[in-house]
């Protein structure tokens, strides 16, 4: 089953979610991410989502780039809570 996980602490300028990948890309081919941007003005919103495939993965991404340097702000991330 995998598991999503939230990415805060974003900058507000406009990302692409290649950017985000190309940050998590060592941890691999299933790894995916969706940066959610404002409707009107088309910015980020400062979070982003990455799917996992298991929980034992979802650690080890939080202990490894939880506090990680992108564009000038520490990410935090943590599993995201269900909608």
């Amino acid at each position: 089953m995998s598991v999503r996980l939230y990415v805060g602490n974003l900058p507000k300028e406009p990302i692409e979610r290649d950017a985000l990948a190309a940050m998590f890309a060592e941890a691999g081919d299933q790894v995916s991410t969706k940066v959610i941007k404002d409707r009107k003005t088309g910015k980020c919103r400062g979070f982003a989502f990455v799917t996992v495939p298991t929980d034992e993965v979802a650690d080890e991404f939080i202990e490894k780039y939880n506090g990680q340097p992108f564009m000038d702000s520490s990410l935090k991330i943590e599993k995201a809570l269900p909608r």
